[in-house]
Order: structure tokens, then C-alpha cells, then sequence
């Protein structure tokens, strides 16, 4: 029904490739990692301002980002910290959309992406060997009929020769 219908529909396994590696996308360490990136460049930072700072200096934060990003590694942590905010910023609209995604399929808000990319991948897995396994069914069911078919040919050419 669905090659009579819309054949596209079979082509379900290209449309999903990239639910394969989605599968394999643990959110939970990279929400742990992120937060480990983000406490790591606070501690540099912390480092870069008390190996610049005096402890009597009372300047202002401006003064502060200042001097420390007159130093290598002061440019390098402001530039991470940046980075670090960008991709947890990311990281959190993902998080946001997978959520409205599992919503979307009515699925439990607490389910992972994991596992319900594992459930997409399973049914699309299925669904190309329930396909496949209908053609062949079709191309046994072709060819009984076309040697049906050369027998009953046989047949009648036999007859005609014995009437002859």
C-alpha cells in the first residue's frame, strides 16, 4: 500500500541516518563536562587575578578585566569563559528541543536521548527489513508466475506440435 501511495515513505532510513549517531549521545556527560570546563576556567581566572592582583587593590571590575587580559593566559581564559558560555548556552536550547521533541512523539519528559533515539533507530531498522523482506516475497511471487507462465507456453507449443 504505502509503494502505491507514497514511495517516498520508504525511504524512511535516509531521513533518519543521523538519529544513528544521536543514539550514541550521552547528554548527561556532556552537561557534566560542560560543568567541569566552566569550573576549571573559573579556577584559572581566579589563578590569573591573584598572581595579578595586590591584595589591597580595590579597582574597578573594568580595571580588573583589564590587567588580566593583559596577560597570555588571562586572554586565553577570558576567551574560553566566552566559549564555554556559548556552548552551554547551546547546549541548553538542545536540551529544550529534545524536550519539546519527546513531547511531540507524547513521550515522558524524563526519558533519554538514548533511549529514545534507540526506540527510532529499532522501528527504522524494522521497518527497512519488513520492506526488503516484501520485496523478496514480490520477486519469488514474479518469478513463480513468469515460470508458470514459460511452462504453460511449453505446454501449448507441445500440444501443437502433437496435433500436427
Amino acid at each position: 500500500i504505502v509503494q502505491k501511495n507514497d514511495a517516498d515513505v520508504l525511504k524512511l532510513s535516509e531521513d533518519f541516518a543521523p538519529v544513528k549517531a544521536a543514539e550514541r549521545v550521552a547528554m548527561d556527560m556532556l552537561s557534566l563536562e560542560l560543568t567541569k570546563m566552566d569550573q576549571g576556567i573559573e579556577k584559572l581566572q581566579a589563578v590569573v587575578k591573584n598572581n595579578l592582583l595586590e591584595p589591597s587593590d580595590s579597582g574597578s571590575e573594568r580595571e580588573e578585566d583589564e590587567l588580566i587580559n593583559s596577560t597570555p593566559m588571562g586572554r586565553f581564559s577570558t576567551s574560553a569563559a566566552s566559549k564555554i558560555q556559548s556552548l552551554s548556552n547551546e547546549f541548553n536550547d538542545v536540551r529544550s528541543s529534545f524536550t519539546d521533541l519527546l513531547r511531540y512523539f507524547g513521550e515522558d519528559s524524563s526519558m533519554s536521548p538514548e533511549a529514545f533515539f534507540g526506540t527510532i533507530n529499532t522501528f527504522v531498522s524494522m521497518f527497512d527489513q519488513t520492506h526488503k523482506e516484501l520485496e523478496r516475497k514480490e520477486e519469488a511471487k514474479a518469478r513463480r508466475k513468469r515460470i508458470e507462465e514459460k511452462q504453460r507456453l511449453r505446454k501449448e507449443e507441445m500440444a501443437k506440435k502433437a496435433k500436427s
